[in-house]
């Protein structure tokens, strides 16, 4: 599944931190501005192919609870004053 979630940032150089929190079922790669800033559960951006699959099956509780990454490092691709 693909889906899409844009957000308007103003001043990028005030944001500090990025936390990416997710709910997700057996795996995911995140891109921010076409480059990929975190994943889990299946292949690597340099790796996935159209009919990837993910590698594990997350238990339900697991899924419900959702996940936190710590994505700074990928603050330098925020776009000011656009959608991101």
């Amino acid at each position: 599944m693909y889906t899409r979630i844009e957000f308007h940032v103003d001043d990028a150089s005030a944001v500090t931190e990025l936390q990416l929190r997710l709910k997700y079922d057996n795996g995911f790669i995140a891109y921010l501005n076409g480059q990929p800033i975190a994943s889990a559960g299946g292949p690597t951006a340099e790796t996935v192919a159209w009919n990837s699959v993910a590698d594990s099956d997350r238990e339900v509780e697991q899924v419900l609870i959702g996940e936190s990454f710590n994505v700074t490092d990928a603050v330098d691709l925020l776009i000011a004053g656009s959608e991101n």
